[in-house]
C-alpha cells in the first residue's frame, strides 16, 4: 500500500468512469479548456544547462504559445455562444446572483451557488456576478443553458484600499471592504446594473454587497441566501491581529441592513436560523426559511458498496477504502482529519483512507499513517473517481457553530454508507433514519463493524444505499431545494 499505487488506481478509475460519463455541462467543457490553457508547452529543467535549454525553448515556442492561447480563447467564446444559442423560452424573468468570491473555487459556498443557480434556471435566466482576483480578466463563463457567470476582477485601487484596511480588519478586509470601497470597483457596479435592470430577483450570497442593491436604479425582490451565520464566520476569519470590536461593528451593520431589506432569507440548518434570530431579532422569523445544501442526485454516479468493490478491483486497489472530504480552511475539518489519522487509521492498517481537499502539510498530523493518503485539491473528475471507489464515507466533525456540510449529500448520492457525528450530519434531518449519528468516541468501533459488513454480503448495504439516495432525491436535490424560496410567481415547497 503506497502513494504511487493509490494514484495509479485513481487514474484508472477516472479513465473507466470518463468512458461512460453521463452528463457533461457547458461548465465542464469550459473547465476542461481552462485546464488545457494552463498546460505549459515546455517544462523547467534544473542546472545551468537546463536553464539555458528552457530559455531557448521559451523563446522558440513563444509564437506557438500565443497561438495556443488565442485558439483556446476562441474556443471559449464559441462555447459561450453555443450555450446562449440553446433553445430557451423567450419570456423568462431574470435573476441576478451576486457572490463576493470566485464561484469556480470549488468551496462549499461556490458549490451551493452553482447548484441553486442551475435549479433557478428552470424558471429564470440567471446571471451570476462573481468577484475574482486582480490578475483575472473580465470574462463571461457558460455554466448551463440559461446560466452564465460574469467574472469581475478586483482593481488596483480596490487592492490598495484593502491594504489600508488590513490593520483593523485583518483576514476579512476584503469582505468588509466590498461595501466600504465599492466605488473602486466600477466594472462590478456596471455589470450589476446591466444584469439587474428589469430583473425579477436578486440573490445575495453574503451581506457585504447589499450596497449594490440599495444604490441600484432597480431594486428586484431581494433574497439573502446565507449559508451560515455570517458574524461567526467573519469574526473567526478576522484573525488575532484584527480589531474585533470594529470588525463586529461593521459586519453587524452590513448584515442587519441585508436582513432588514431582504424579502426572503434562507439558511441551511435550523441551528443557524435560531442563531441568526438571536442576533438580528425575532421579527425576522416570518421571512426566514430552511434552504439546506444539496446535490444533483441523478448527475452523480451511483456506486454502492458492491459496485465500489468491483471498481476498486478493476483499478488494482485491493484495500478497503474510506474517504473524507474537506478543506483545511475550517477547523472542524482539521479536527476530523486528526481524529481519522490518530484514532481510526492506526487501528485498521488493512484499510486505506483518502483525504480529499488536504495535502500532507494541511493535515497537521505530525506523522501521517502509511494507509492515509492526503490528495489535496483535486479536479471534479478525480473527486468522483475516489468517491466511486470508496466503500464508506466519513464525517467525524467534533463540533461547529455554523453551517451544514455539503459532503454528506455528495457521499449519499454516490451510494456511500456514512459514518458521522451529529454535527457532521447537521442540516440533513429530513433524511430521518437513512442516517445514523454516532458519538465521536464510538466511531472507531462503528468503522470496524462497517468493514466486517462490507467483507461479507453487501446486498443489504446496497439496498440501504438505494433507499437513502431516493430519500435524498426527494428532499435534497437542488431542483427541490430551490423551490423552498417560493420566488415570485413560483410555489413554495412544503416545509
Amino acid at each position: 500500500m503506497n502513494v504511487s499505487d493509490f494514484q495509479n488506481a485513481v487514474s484508472h478509475s477516472e479513465e473507466i468512469l470518463s468512458a461512460d460519463r453521463g452528463v457533461i455541462t457547458p461548465l465542464d467543457r469550459y473547465l476542461g479548456l481552462r485546464d488545457l490553457s494552463s498546460f505549459p508547452l515546455w517544462s523547467e529543467q534544473s542546472g545551468w544547462m537546463g536553464r539555458i535549454k528552457t530559455l531557448i525553448r521559451r523563446v522558440a515556442l513563444a509564437p506557438l504559445d500565443r497561438y495556443h492561447e488565442a485558439l483556446l480563447r476562441q474556443l471559449r467564446q464559441a462555447l459561450l455562444a453555443d450555450n446562449r444559442a440553446q433553445p430557451r423560452p423567450t419570456d423568462l424573468p431574470r435573476l441576478v446572483y451576486v457572490a463576493p468570491f470566485d464561484v469556480l473555487s470549488r468551496n462549499g459556498g461556490a458549490t451551493r451557488i452553482l447548484g441553486l443557480a442551475r435549479a433557478f434556471s428552470a424558471n429564470f435566466d440567471v446571471s451570476i456576478i462573481s468577484v475574482v482576483g486582480p490578475r483575472r480578466s473580465l470574462e463571461v463563463i457558460p455554466v448551463a443553458p440559461g446560466v452564465s457567470i460574469y467574472a469581475v476582477p478586483q482593481t488596483p485601487e480596490f487592492m490598495r484600499a484593502l491594504e489600508r484596511d488590513q490593520k483593523s480588519f485583518g483576514g476579512v478586509a476584503f469582505s468588509l471592504g466590498l461595501d466600504r470601497h465599492l466605488d473602486a470597483l466600477p466594472v462590478l457596479r456596471y455589470c450589476y446594473e446591466q444584469q439587474a435592470a428589469g430583473a425579477a430577483v436578486c440573490v445575495l450570497n453574503q451581506p457585504h454587497l447589499v450596497r449594490l442593491w440599495r444604490e441600484s436604479k432597480s431594486r428586484p425582490y431581494l433574497v439573502y441566501d446565507a449559508p451560515e451565520v455570517n458574524s461567526y464566520f467573519t469574526l473567526r476569519n478576522a484573525g488575532a491581529s484584527a480589531d474585533k470590536t470594529e470588525v463586529r461593528k461593521v459586519q453587524f451593520a452590513q448584515e442587519s441592513e441585508t436582513c432588514e431589506r431582504a424579502d426572503r432569507i434562507g439558511m441551511c440548518s435550523q441551528v443557524d436560523i435560531e442563531d441568526l434570530l438571536k442576533e438580528q431579532g425575532e421579527s425576522l422569523r416570518q421571512k426566514i426559511t430552511l434552504v439546506p445544501n444539496g446535490v444533483w442526485v441523478d448527475e452523480t454516479p451511483f456506486m454502492p458498496p458492491s459496485r465500489a468493490r468491483a471498481l476498486r478491483a478493476a483499478c488494482g486497489w485491493p484495500h478497503p477504502l474510506a474517504v473524507f472530504m474537506g478543506s483545511a480552511g475550517t477547523q472542524p475539518n482539521r479536527d476530523a482529519v486528526t481524529f481519522i489519522g490518530t484514532e481510526i487509521a492506526p487501528r485498521y492498517p488493512d484499510a486505506s483512507f483518502a483525504l480529499i481537499g488536504m495535502n500532507p502539510r494541511d493535515t497537521g498530523l505530525p506523522t501521517i499513517p502509511p494507509n492515509v493518503f492526503p490528495c489535496g485539491r483535486v479536479s471534479d473528475m478525480a473527486k468522483t473517481a475516489i468517491l466511486s471507489m470508496a466503500d464508506v464515507a466519513l464525517s467525524p466533525i467534533p463540533g461547529y457553530d455554523i453551517g451544514s456540510s455539503l459532503k454528506i449529500s455528495e457521499y449519499m448520492a454516490h451510494g456511500k454508507p456514512v459514518l458521522a457525528t451529529t454535527f457532521g450530519l447537521r442540516g440533513y434531518e429530513m433524511l430521518g433514519d437513512a442516517l445514523h449519528p454516532w458519538p465521536m468516541d464510538e466511531l472507531p468501533v462503528a468503522f470496524g463493524e462497517a468493514m466486517r459488513q462490507l467483507a461479507g454480503d453487501s446486498e443489504a448495504l446496497d439496498a440501504s444505499a438505494c433507499v437513502a439516495r431516493d430519500r435524498l432525491r426527494e428532499h435534497y436535490d437542488w431542483a427541490v431545494i430551490s423551490r423552498r424560496y417560493g420566488l415570485p410567481g413560483l410555489p413554495m415547497e412544503a416545509l
